[in-house]
């Protein structure tokens, strides 16, 4: 059912791609890891073509392994902290574009008084242990 439905949702966004001249972008944030061009994969590119994807939730959450069908992904990262901000418009591109850009967030760019607030030994945990099968947060349960 899921891959049925996703499939045909794929198709109406491809639709509106070249039938409309509509610029689309997928933006997911279920999976708390990093990945782009999440469509750019042989099935799409042989049965279709590949519309700009994303997955790009490393906010906080406990963060996942990639997915073992990740590799034809542009990019991919787990075990990090980022945000993705969209600039409309970009010098030299197709107007009402919409490029993005991933912006790691490393320990050493945590605030010292994010650090004083919460202690050394939470962000380090947050940055080192917060993922699938890490240990639990200190002073949590």
């Amino acid at each position: 059912m899921g891959i049925q439905s996703g499939t045909r949702a794929y198709r109406v966004l491809l639709k509106a791609e070249h039938h409309y001249n509509k610029h689309v972008y997928v933006l997911c944030a279920h999976l708390h890891l990093y990945m782009a061009n999440i469509f750019n994969t042989s099935y799409w590119k042989s049965h279709s073509d590949v519309i700009p994807g994303w997955i790009f939730a490393t906010a906080g959450a406990t963060r996942a392994k990639l997915p073992a069908d990740s590799t034809e992904a542009s990019t991919v990262m787990t075990n990090v902290y980022g945000y993705l901000p969209g600039t409309v418009n970009p010098p030299g591109s197709r107007e009402s574009t919409i490029s993005f850009k991933y912006y790691q967030v490393k320990k050493s760019d945590v605030p010292r008084t994010v650090v004083g607030r919460f202690t050394s030994e939470l962000i380090n945990w947050c940055f080192e242990g917060n993922h699938k099968g890490g240990s639990p947060a200190p002073g949590g349960n």
